[in-house]
């Protein structure tokens, strides 16, 4: 990561970027990275604050945003990790006060089949889930150096399944024909509905 930071130095306010066409493509794809990254520590510390019952007030200070743009954007997290601090419901000013347990939150699978990679990870992270390839050999972060752009084929769980915040979605990926153009994304036949019933109850065992 240290490395993306390095080469992006040039291109930040201040910077000298070479007038380089083939220089300005890697420094957008570097962004691109770095922006997955970014959202997916920014998820997982609003994450550990909630648990810890930061107030949304403390958090949307420090991402410099409203608190109902906050609230808005992550209050599927509010789950049973959000615990008191102290019998008096907190013990620090500007903490909100202890919640009761609850039941885990659940969200609506996003439907990302025949996004490119970074696209349907980025979508499936602002719902509050994590996205790993089930393709051997094709990581989601895409590199110049690909045959063509990544494209979702597949996913599991399927499209508006009702899911955990924090679950994993699967992604299976195939890659286009480069110069020749992306391939038209083949989605899967839909299964038959004894083995889709099966594999939707193994995963309700998975999950919990």
């Amino acid at each position: 990561m240290s490395k993306v930071w390095k080469r992006l130095g040039p291109w930040m306010p201040g910077g000298e970027p070479t007038d380089d066409g083939a220089a300005a493509l890697r420094a957008l794809a570097d962004v691109a990275e770095l922006r997955r990254s970014l959202e997916q520590a920014e998820l997982s510390a609003v994450r550990v604050a909630r648990r810890h019952a930061r107030s949304w007030t403390e958090i949307a200070t420090m991402l410099t945003i409203t608190r109902q743009s906050a609230w808005e954007r992550w209050r599927e997290l509010d789950t049973a990790d959000v615990t008191a601090t102290s019998a008096g419901g907190g013990d620090r000013e500007g903490t909100e006060p202890a919640r009761a347990p609850r039941r885990r939150r659940t969200v609506s699978v996003p439907d990302v089949v025949g996004l490119g990679s970074s696209d349907a990870v980025s979508i499936l992270t602002r719902s509050g889930l994590q996205a790993v390839s089930a393709s051997p050999g094709i990581d989601l972060v895409e590199r110049l150096d690909d045959l063509g752009p990544t494209v979702v084929v597949r996913q599991y769980p399927d499209p508006e399944t009702r899911i955990h915040v924090a679950s994993t979605v699967r992604l299976w990926l195939e890659r286009g024909d480069g110069e020749a153009g992306v391939r038209e994304p083949r989605r899967p036949t839909t299964p038959p509905r004894a083995v889709r019933a099966a594999r939707d109850e193994r995963f309700e065992e998975a999950v919990g």
